[in-house]
């Protein structure tokens, strides 16, 4: 588990999209030492991909809770709207997925 401290030492902000963005969320446990390959494959054949074939892929950001043996990777994934999300092709997202893990 992270510790990120206590949370009175943290100021709160609330950031409003309108209209509201969909947002994925993606937890992964990533051994250690294949982490920096697993990110940098994650990058070509999702990040790049998506950005270049989907406009309304709007952004990424990527949590690490480093452990000793694995990590937890939480990514968080920003889409214009809920529609364009849900309108990707399955069979686009199945061979990506071939692809990422033979990388």
């Amino acid at each position: 588990m992270c510790d990120n401290g206590d949370m009175a030492n943290h100021e709160m902000s609330l950031r409003e999209f309108d209209p509201p963005l969909a947002v994925e969320v993606l937890v992964h446990e990533v051994r250690a030492e294949a982490y920096e390959r697993w990110l940098q494959a994650d990058h070509e054949y999702w990040t790049v991909a998506e950005a270049e074939l989907f406009p309304a892929y709007a952004g990424k950001e990527v949590w690490l809770c480093p452990g000793d043996e694995f990590h937890k990777v939480t990514m968080i994934i920003y889409w214009d709207d809920l529609d364009a999300w849900r309108s990707i092709d399955p069979s686009w997202i199945e061979e990506q997925e071939r692809r990422f893990s033979a990388a």
